[in-house]
């Protein structure tokens, strides 16, 4: 029963958050297909199909967090 909890429930890191930073707009302009954008605490951004990179990249910088938008 809890592995069907873990399939319905996204990570934390992976919901988005509402407020965009201004420099995602460049971003959703030429990715206009690309629904998520992953944001590293040094504002590095990935594209919704590199999730695992941007977790690994996020995981060197040693604070902040990985946030989607």
């Amino acid at each position: 029963m809890a592995k069907d909890k873990e399939k319905n429930e996204a990570p934390a890191s992976q919901e988005p958050k509402k407020e965009e930073p201004a420099f995602l707009e460049q971003y959703r302009k030429c990715y206009p297909t690309n629904k998520k954008f992953y944001v590293a605490s040094d504002n590095m951004v990935f594209l919704e199909s590199e999730f695992k990179k941007a977790a690994a990249h996020q995981a060197t910088l040693g604070s902040g967090e990985l946030i989607t938008y």
